[in-house]
């Protein structure tokens, strides 16, 4: 089942970016939700492992940001923030990348202070292995199949954020094109009702590229969970 979930899910997901990149100006989008994603995992990876090797004080700093960032609505927050710097694509990538890497520095956390307990974890600190090396030989390797995981599953999100910024006008700005902008080129109703060729195209890709992400999620969830196999 989690084959046939990845296959189904990375061939739908092909198709759709093919004819995306025939018929509609969309690779911004897409690019900018890889990008953002990316830079989240790799920030959310270091301070996971800070807070775990960096002692009491680092935790305690890094989880308190985590808990603050997480308390305030995604949306709300990237609004904000998009009201205070010009919104361009470089710009929705470093806010998205900045509002997006708790999840993973907490499951990074979780996954280091289970890991560290380890007996062979405990070998190596025992016969003087420093952080780095435990991090790099130990953890990881242990940690990378959760956390492509999250990230997969991230992506989707950011996607639909991106195409809810471009539609309320703080996101990506025309003329770059995304699907964002183009589904609001119909909020008026003679639009709506008589153009769907203008709207139908971008929301249809939205709703596919979303759903086949969380298809190809579910699949490598499936596939790295052991009690599943």
């Amino acid at each position: 089942m989690d084959r046939m979930k990845l296959i189904a899910g990375l061939v739908v997901l092909c198709l759709v970016s093919s004819v995306a990149a025939f018929l509609l100006p969309t690779s911004h989008g897409m690019l900018l939700s890889y990008v953002s994603i990316a830079s989240a995992v790799a920030i959310g990876i270091l301070a996971g492992c800070l807070a775990c090797f960096g002692g009491r004080l680092a935790d305690s700093l890094i989880m308190r940001t985590v808990d603050v960032v997480i308390c305030f609505p995604v949306m709300f927050l990237i609004i904000t923030i998009s009201c205070f710097i010009t919104p361009t694509i470089y710009t929705i990538m470093l806010i998205i990348g900045l509002v997006s890497w708790t999840g993973t520095a907490r499951l990074v956390r979780g996954e280091i202070l289970k890991i560290r307990e380890l007996e062979y974890v405990q070998s190596s600190i025992v016969l003087g292995a420093g952080n780095v090396r435990i991090v790099f030989t130990h953890v990881l390797p242990n940690i990378i199949a959760p956390v492509v995981v999250q990230a997969t599953l991230s992506i989707a999100s950011a996607i639909l954020t991106e195409a809810s910024l471009s539609f309320l006008g703080v996101g990506v700005a025309p003329p770059t094109p995304s699907w964002g902008n183009m589904i609001n080129a119909a909020t008026n109703l003679t639009t709506l009702l008589n153009r769907p060729w203008i709207w139908l195209p971008p929301g249809l890709c939205i709703l596919v590229t979303v759903l086949c992400i969380n298809l190809i999620g579910d699949g490598l969830r499936d596939a790295f969970d052991a009690k599943t196999r």
